[in-house]
């Protein structure tokens, strides 16, 4: 007794040490804080770690009890490890799930196996979601905020005062609507989505700073990753506190001090960026960057810029894009209104259904990005840009906006695309036409340019569209100096022969194919897939075909940069023949009046191909011999009729008989 007075005691005081947690003789080098959220796993679970050393000789073990919204679900013991006589280790873990629910765990000492003094308890504790934000202006997004309080939307930071400087004070657990630094209008309204409508609770870090570049983003102290004095280490610092073992989604919004300053060098500072996240956030299970919108300071380089932002998910592993082009115009060419956050929110929180909560959709809830861009022809008078595979684009109407007063201006989109970067000259473009997720621009004569942009750098008024979308209102991402590929050409595509159930295609090598994709199709019926070949093909052989029957091919070839157009070829299946020139081989066929089983003998060994053939022409069975003289052939299955056997041989040679089956 006097040892269970003693240790209570000595835990009426609790001291933080660093980033552990002291109780006097009990220091807890993990232990979770009220309000903290843990990252869920892909089973929707939580692990929570608690362990620590006492330091008072001879006590037996600890426990933890959970409860969920005040009733207990669970008990965890684990016995005390003394390594030193006056020094003992423990350590466990409780489990809970990711739910909007409040979890509550108790800690306590045993001096004995019966006995046992509480030393802390923690409160509403939850799992869910890490995601953090960085970048500037458009990423803090520090507009007013409905009222709206969740506890189940939650950050790291310190209740706000009058210092407007990072602080090693920024680690409270707290809920989103009080707290600096702020989460941002867009990411509340992203966490509200997602508890409301995933019952999924989150945490938002979000570590933007308005008015920053790239290179001040990307300044870490190697001595000191968490140097809370920087952008970078104060991020470090914060997701370090939050003890974060999975973040979701890094989301990264910067980019327009960069074009604002007109700064070079983007692309380079951006790695060294990439490679120190690498470094300190190794949790992370997707960066997304930002392609930022089009800005009114003359700097042909700020294309060059949001066309990285497009690509950068093609250098770097782990990365995708996201994009703003086509949200409502900002009022300063800038910043968004509270209604272009809420859309860029909620169209995030869509794009994130499919990646993170099992969301089944085919809707494409993603910007259009540009794959490949070739001229279609070798006359260059038509240009193909292949968007991703699942989007329907939509060419946006004229936009028709004030200039000066009394003074109206149309915007065309046909005038949005650009060849070998004049941007004071739109291409000459004719007419267009959109096939789900390819577009073709049919240009007024033939071009010899190498690269397209597609909407302008800068725009010296905000620029207000029209833009190209798919079928749900998402902007196209806007692309820069890309390169426009030659299409690719099949020569002398022809049939080298046919017969009455079988037809060869040839062709000379196709120079760049990575694949050749044949079709086929009757006279009256719309062309099916055969085969996809690989690009280095240069024959088809197509078998078991109708007698007497139109069929046309089409072949098309396709590499990571280019297709080519699709070419055609036509011609006819004969007819059976009953009667061929004598040949040197010779076959009995028996019974011709046959149920179940024919037998087929021929003088010597043979090798060739033996078909079952109707009176249409539709080929039933067709089997190979190798150096046989005798094969039988079930017809049990077949139904009832009259039949013909057809053998060739290697040489080319054919033997055909009638049989009937009953």
């Amino acid at each position: 007794m006097n040892k269970i007075l003693y240790l209570i005691f000595t835990f009426l005081v609790y001291q933080p040490t660093g980033f552990g947690q002291r109780f006097f003789s009990v220091l807890f080098t993990q232990l979770p804080k009220d309000n903290q959220l843990y990252a869920r796993d892909d089973n929707d679970r939580a692990t929570i770690p608690i362990s620590g050393i006492i330091e008072l000789a001879g006590w037996s073990h600890f426990s933890a009890i959970v409860y969920r919204n005040s009733v207990r679900v669970d008990y965890r013991r684990v016995d005390i490890k003394y390594p030193r006589a006056s020094v003992g280790s423990f350590e466990m873990s409780v489990n809970i799930k990711a739910e909007l629910a409040d979890y509550s765990i108790e800690v306590y000492a045993y001096p004995n196996k019966s006995d046992s003094v509480k030393i802390v308890g923690r409160n509403n504790i939850v799992a869910g979601d890490f995601y953090v934000i960085q970048g500037q202006s458009n990423a803090a997004a520090v507009i007013n905020y409905p009222n709206y309080s969740n506890k189940y939307c939650r950050t790291i930071g310190r209740i706000p005062d009058n210092v407007p400087t990072f602080k090693a004070a920024d680690t409270l657990w707290r809920e989103q609507e009080w707290v600096t630094p702020a989460v941002g209008y867009w990411g509340r309204e992203l966490s509200k989505l997602i508890a409301e409508q995933h019952n999924i609770p989150v945490c938002i870090i979000n570590g933007a700073i308005p008015g920053t570049t790239i290179e001040q983003h990307a300044g870490r102290n190697d001595d000191n990753p968490s140097d809370f004095n920087s952008i970078y280490g104060h991020l470090v610092y914060r997701v370090k506190i939050s003890g974060a073992t999975r973040i979701r989604a890094f989301i990264f919004y910067q980019g327009e001090e960069d074009a604002l300053r007109q700064l070079s060098g983007y692309t380079v500072k951006f790695d060294k960026l990439y490679k120190n996240w690498q470094i300190d956030f190794p949790m992370v299970d997707k960066f997304i960057v930002f392609q930022i919108n089009i800005l009114n300071v003359p700097f042909y380089e700020a294309g060059a810029i949001r066309n990285f932002q497009r690509t950068a998910k093609t250098i770097y592993p782990k990365t995708d894009n996201f994009g703003t082009i086509g949200l409502p115009a900002p009022p300063d060419n800038v910043h968004y209104t509270a209604e272009g956050y809420i859309l860029l929110a909620e169209r995030l929180f869509k794009y994130l259904g499919s990646q993170f909560y099992g969301v089944k959709t085919n809707a494409p809830f993603r910007n259009p990005g540009l794959q490949k861009v070739f001229y279609t022809n070798t006359q260059k008078n038509a240009i193909k840009l292949v968007f991703d595979e699942g989007q329907s684009l939509v060419w946006g109407n004229d936009t028709t906006f004030s200039n000066f007063p009394n003074q109206s201006v149309t915007v065309q989109l046909k005038n949005q695309f650009f060849l070998d970067g004049n941007e004071s000259k739109p291409a000459s473009i004719k007419s267009w036409t959109i096939d789900n997720h390819q577009l073709i621009i049919n240009l007024n004569e033939a071009s010899t340019a190498a690269k397209i942009n597609y909407l302008p750098s800068f725009s010296k008024n905000s620029y207000v569209g029209p833009y190209l979308k798919n079928r749900l209102g998402w902007g196209a991402f806007s692309f820069h100096e890309v390169s426009i590929k030659n299409s690719l050409e099949i020569q002398d595509l022809k049939i080298s022969s046919a017969s009455f159930d079988k037809i060869v295609l040839q062709w000379k090598p196709v120079t760049g194919a990575a694949t050749l994709l044949i079709k086929r199709k009757k006279a009256g019926e719309n062309s099916t897939v055969m085969k996809e070949l690989k690009g280095d093909a240069t024959t088809f052989e197509d078998i078991s075909l109708a007698t007497s029957t139109d069929y046309t091919y089409q072949i098309q070839a396709f590499s990571p940069e280019s297709e080519s157009p699709i070419y055609e070829a036509s011609t006819r299946t004969g007819s059976v023949v009953l009667s061929t020139t004598p040949i040197t081989l010779s076959w009995q066929i028996y019974p011709t009046l046959v149920q179940n089983e024919l037998t087929i003998e021929f003088i010597k060994p043979t090798t060739g191909e033996v078909r079952l053939i109707d009176l249409i022409g539709n080929v039933h069975k067709v089997h190979e011999i190798r150096h046989q003289s005798l094969y039988r052939l079930l017809l049990t299955t077949y139904p009832a009729g009259t039949y013909f056997i057809v053998f060739n041989d290697l040489a080319g040679s054919k033997l055909s008989q009638r049989i009937v089956k009953y």
